[in-house]
């Protein structure tokens, strides 16, 4: 008798800021994993329709979500929303390709791709991360620099 594989979802999004991070980070590596017979999916984290959302994470095991970021005022939402999926017995994942979490991001920010935030801004963004990372119940990183980054932040262990 085979051993039942977990069936995974990694959510991405939202749709309207969808790039190529998505087709390397989610959905080739999606693509390939049904090839070999693994059962997994993705979909948008921003889905209007919440029921819809809530029956796709319900046919899964372990949700990713690959960068996902949720603003300060958000952070009550996102607790309820891992409290309901350790609830429903699924496991949450944050997936992450870059260091967005130490403070020297944000003066690198300013200074090249999102000049237009203050530097205030930019770091309550940091801050969310950092606080967004902290509700997984673990950490996938792409490399081990970025795993020693993360480890500072949670007390789980973080695979690359």
């Amino acid at each position: 008798m085979s051993e039942r594989l977990p069936h995974v979802l990694t959510l991405v999004g939202p749709k309207e800021k969808t790039s190529a991070c998505s087709v390397w980070r989610v959905w080739q590596p999606c693509a390939e994993l049904q090839r070999v017979g693994y059962p997994a999916e993705w979909g948008y984290n921003d889905s209007s329709d919440f029921n819809v959302l809530a029956l796709l994470v319900n046919a899964f095991d372990v949700v990713v979500n690959a960068r996902i970021n949720w603003e300060a005022h958000q952070h009550d939402i996102a607790q309820h929303w891992v409290r309901s999926l350790h609830k429903a017995g699924k496991t949450f994942i944050f997936e992450v390709d870059d260091d967005l979490f130490s403070r020297w991001i944000v003066p690198q920010q300013k200074a090249g791709v999102q000049v237009e935030q203050s530097v205030q801004e930019l770091e309550i963004e940091r801050v969310g991360r950092v606080r967004s990372l902290q509700l997984a119940d673990g950490v996938t990183v792409s490399c081990i620099r970025l795993a020693t980054v993360v480890r500072n932040f949670v007390d789980d262990s973080v695979p690359v």
